[in-house]
């Protein structure tokens, strides 16, 4: 909805990066960018998207996480609507236009080249982890790794070109926990992931190889709610799980951005699928969602709180590459 001057909680700071509350003295939170709701899709896009798309193309694990309260943007933002395409379709058609031009140059250069891209779609739901790809695929177990993270045994496809990874994420979504929540008709109940593995192999001179390999993470996290007596057992229950979830999180988060010597990682499904990308060899970035709305003062400051201790958080990528 429109909101009046007079029912603002929050402004701009004069530096263009930072918030600061009109109603709590001393209130400031500064960040890389602050993106204006007059502002497109594409323009959060071009912000973060580019140094993500070339990244995975270089071998480099990248994430790009959707925080923020129940009905500030999250989905809209990661995903769109059919007349403006949302971050993760941007993404998604750079991939592919971008590597068809690193095949071409590779090709002209004499090189032999060949690539290959693999999606998945999985879901965090009430802790548990599903594959929205197989919805027979229920409450995967998640395990420890060889590289130091976890996995499961998620169902990744083969596909050729951008139309067809779309076509997987408008099938994933129909199997997406969605429902109704106090402050939105048609909310997420669960946090998804939309996952490309990208491998380029390049045989030069002498036979000699250079192969890449890098996954991109897509998140899209639920929001956070207060707890009302006004839904089902089953409302409950996923608001719940939620907050839940998001707790463990920002406890993990806090925990790498103070450098503890013990990160809980194993407190939560999601914190563990996504230990590499909170903590590990990614490039990794949140985009914080909120309502400048005083009514919602109370949680917008959570999510900007969130935000700047996130900021702190230092990981160093590097490029996962074999050569032969």
């Amino acid at each position: 909805k429109r909101i009046e001057s007079g029912d603002m909680g929050w402004k701009l700071g004069p530096d263009g990066r930072s918030l600061i509350a009109l109603n709590e003295v001393g209130a400031k939170y500064e960040y890389d960018h602050v993106i204006s709701p007059k502002e497109s899709n594409a323009s959060v896009y071009e912000l973060v998207g580019p140094r993500f798309v070339d990244g995975v193309l270089d071998g480099i694990n990248g994430t790009v996480f959707m925080y923020g309260q129940t009905a500030s943007g999250k989905t809209h933002t990661m995903f769109g609507e059919p007349n403006e395409a949302g971050v993760t379709q941007q993404v998604v058609r750079a991939v592919y236009d971008k590597l068809a031009a690193r095949m071409q140059d590779g090709v002209a250069a004499g090189n032999k080249m060949k690539a290959s891209v693999q999606v998945g779609y999985f879901e965090v739901y009430n802790e548990e982890l599903n594959d929205l790809l197989d919805p027979n695929r229920r409450n995967l177990p998640v395990r420890a790794s060889k590289d130091g993270g976890f996995q499961a045994d998620i169902v990744y496809r083969a596909v050729g070109d951008a139309n067809a990874a779309l076509d997987v994420i408008r099938e994933g979504s129909e199997n997406k926990k969605m429902g109704q929540s106090v402050l939105n008709d048609r909310s997420s109940r669960s946090h998804s992931i939309f996952r490309m593995r990208v491998r380029v192999r390049t045989e030069g001179e002498g036979g000699k190889t250079r192969t890449t390999m890098a996954e991109l993470n897509l998140v899209d996290l639920a929001g956070s709610e207060t707890l009302s007596d006004k839904g089902d057992e089953t409302n409950k229950k996923e608001t719940s799980h939620i907050n839940l979830s998001l707790t463990y999180l920002k406890k993990v988060i806090g925990e790498l951005a103070h450098k503890a010597s013990f990160i809980s990682y194993r407190n939560s499904v999601l914190t563990k699928i996504l230990k590499q990308a909170l903590g590990g060899n990614s490039r990794t970035t949140v985009i914080c969602c909120i309502t400048p709305a005083a009514e919602h003062f109370k949680d917008t400051r959570n999510t900007l709180a969130f935000g700047t201790t996130a900021r702190e958080v230092v990981l160093l990528a590097r490029a996962n590459t074999a050569e032969s």
